[in-house]
């Protein structure tokens, strides 16, 4: 639990400096700079073969100014997440890798999704990042109340929202807007999350990631629901699949974990 609380303090701060009108790769780069370990893994995966750069980048003002501000602030959260996930039990180590590809899979196709609904370049970042966080709430369950979790998943009820509530006081994506509130992660970052388990009148950026969602989670669906409330259509979905299988296969490999694709 403390790698997972741990990353809150850069993690947020990240987001924030992204967001602002006035940010320059300067102050992402102090940001990163105040976590060594981040920043060496950082360069190490931009150096990947995931983006097959012509030249090794050796610093992060070099790697900023090739992939710009919002996929680093991406990346290095995709990093924090995997690496808040160390532990030595076998049975909890596979959930949470599971709870993570499941993640990497939901914001490369929430990326897709809203460029195929027009959305602006921020908004798509944005709805990678909710993808990518949408069960950071499960993750903390996990962590945490480690018992209580694994009962349910071996009871086949950690799906169950009411099962969740009763045994958390929460579900999973009540908790992770709680938390990224707490975080002080911006508010439409945590009403979408929240909104991944109780979709009301939702946002453009919002209906990106529950199409992802649902396109990802259920593979027999030619065409779901959420994605059809997207605009897409069954060709659509079909490209996000393919496009996403092979991505999360690359940026699996980059992270150092097999995707469940």
């Amino acid at each position: 639990m403390n790698d997972l609380i741990a990353m809150k303090a850069i993690a947020s701060k990240l987001v924030e400096e992204t967001r602002r009108e006035d940010t320059c790769s300067a102050r992402i780069e102090s940001v990163l700079a105040s976590d060594p370990a981040l920043s060496a893994k950082v360069l190490r995966v931009v150096n990947s073969p995931y983006y097959g750069l012509s030249r090794r980048v050796k610093s992060l003002s070099q790697a900023i100014i090739i992939l710009g501000v919002q996929q680093i602030r991406n990346l290095a959260i995709g990093v924090l997440a995997y690496t808040s996930m160390n532990t030595r039990d076998p049975r909890v180590l596979q959930e949470a890798k599971d709870i993570w590809i499941h993640s990497l899979e939901t914001a490369l196709a929430a990326q897709l999704v809203a460029e195929s609904m027009g959305l602006e370049p921020d908004s798509r970042d944005d709805a990678f990042l909710i993808g990518l966080l949408h069960e950071v709430g499960r993750m903390f369950m996990l962590t945490q109340f480690t018992g209580p979790y694994l009962n349910l998943l071996t009871e086949g009820k950690i799906e169950d929202e009411e099962a969740m509530v009763s045994t958390f006081g929460a579900t999973s994506h009540q908790a992770g807007a709680l938390l990224l509130n707490r975080w002080k992660f911006p508010d439409e970052i945590c009403r979408a999350v929240n909104g991944m388990g109780s979709p009301l009148d939702p946002s453009p950026i919002l209906r990106a990631a529950l199409a992802a969602h649902e396109l990802i989670r259920d593979l027999d669906a030619v065409l779901p629901k959420a994605a059809a409330d997207a605009g897409l259509d069954a060709r659509e979905v079909a490209g996000i699949r393919t496009t996403v299988q092979k991505t999360a296969e690359e940026a699996g490999a980059m992270y150092g974990i097999a995707s469940g694709y």
